[in-house]
């Protein structure tokens, strides 16, 4: 039995005493950078937190290796059911209106599954069960992305062609999840104008480029020549850290190795809004599809792929492996702020005060983005942008 999907995803080396959210984070940053190795010319955006909510719930049933192997290439650990836990409770919509979030695990009928994992799906993941026919392929694909439309409030739409699900399928594990706040500080549209944007390639493009002079934290490593900026939402808990190598020739390669080498933590605390920053930002209309199957292969996880060798019997009887991980991600940033939605399903087959100094931070080439819940340190969404538009 196979699983296909919607997804996102990560990895890397860490010590064993890292916190849960630093094993996780660090090597969701690694899985960029490889992804990033595989396409240097096109953007890539995850969704990390998405992704390791559906990854999560099919790890609720992964057995011996195959559970070993999910646990390294994405850092999950004894203590992720808590993180998981924690970050449910204060994203929940009593308590925050900008970031929405839904599980759920679509299972044919004819499927018994485990007391134990419908236990685990429900209270770690808060994943809705909803029983239906995958012998009814065409049903199944109009709920999913009914779904989706839904609760990405019509960002993403048509996420599944119509033969994305087929007869011999058995279950689909779904996460779909919501941002949109505005900026702190709003840019003006009177202020963007259009410039050169340099994508990876060395080609040049005309962009909307928005700009405005202010106190945000602005951090920069001279060792590692890299230097970005904090912009915070309206619900300061939410935040949009944009990195960049410091030299026009610097390489975005070197960024995501430290970045998977767990660097970001420590520039976040050496950040500081002692000085004003000059800033250029593009406005973004990005939309990305991947197919994360052979990434997530190279990355350790094969066992999951492989109809001998995976160990799903934590969900059911049936002998069961993943098929193909997809991720649909949409990203638009403009001068209010940002809005940005993501999904992600994984179908079973059968068979994310010093003298005044004036920072200057111009992202007019290739750039890191992070978009994370600040108090739990959640990455909802990340990405190199390569090239515009």
């Amino acid at each position: 039995m196979k699983v296909k999907s919607l997804i996102l995803a990560s990895l890397a080396a860490l010590t064993l005493n890292a916190a849960p959210e630093e094993q996780m984070n660090t090597r969701i940053f690694s899985l960029l950078k490889r992804a990033n190795e595989k396409a240097p010319l096109e953007n890539v955006i995850f969704s990390p937190y998405s992704m390791q909510q559906a990854i999560g719930m099919l790890n609720a049933g992964a057995k011996g290796r195959t559970a070993e192997q999910v646990n390294q290439v994405f850092g999950f650990s004894a203590e992720s059911d808590n993180w998981f836990i924690k970050n449910h409770q204060e994203l929940s919509p009593e308590k925050q209106k900008v970031f929405s979030n839904y599980n759920a695990v679509l299972f044919d009928r004819r499927l018994e599954l485990k007391p134990e994992f419908i236990q685990k799906a429900g209270s770690v993941y808060h994943g809705k069960l909803m029983m239906t026919e995958f012998s009814k392929p065409a049903q199944v694909v109009q709920i999913l992305n009914r779904i989706i439309q839904a609760r990405t409030k019509g960002m993403i739409k048509n996420a599944l062609s119509e033969n994305a699900v087929n007869p011999d399928m058995i279950m689909a594990l779904v996460n779909v999840l919501h941002f949109k706040d505005k900026w702190l500080w709003e840019f003006q549209p009177k202020d963007t104008s259009k410039e050169t944007f340099i994508s990876a390639d060395n080609k040049e493009t005309k962009v909307d480029l928005m700009f405005q002079k202010l106190d945000c934290n602005y951090f920069h490593d001279d060792q590692k020549k890299v230097h970005g900026v904090i912009l915070p939402y309206k619900d300061t808990r939410f935040e949009m850290i944009v990195m960049m190598p410091k030299e026009k020739d610097g390489k975005i390669s070197d960024l995501l190795q430290a970045l998977s080498d767990g660097a970001l933590p420590g520039w976040l605390k050496s950040a500081n809004d002692k000085n004003e920053t000059i800033l250029f930002l593009p406005k973004m209309k990005l939309s990305v599809a991947l197919d994360l199957s052979e990434l997530l292969k190279s990355a350790g996880m094969e066992d999951a792929f492989s109809i001998s060798n995976a160990d799903f019997s934590g969900i059911v009887n049936e002998k069961v492996c993943v098929d193909k991980v997809l991720h649909l991600v949409k990203l638009d940033v403009d001068e209010s702020g940002t809005e940005a939605a993501a999904a992600t399903v994984i179908m079973v087959e059968a068979k994310a005060a010093p003298p005044k100094i004036t920072n200057y931070f111009c992202a007019d080439r290739p750039f890191c983005l992070v978009l994370r819940y600040k108090p739990t340190e959640a990455i909802l969404f990340t990405g190199v942008i390569n090239r515009l538009p």
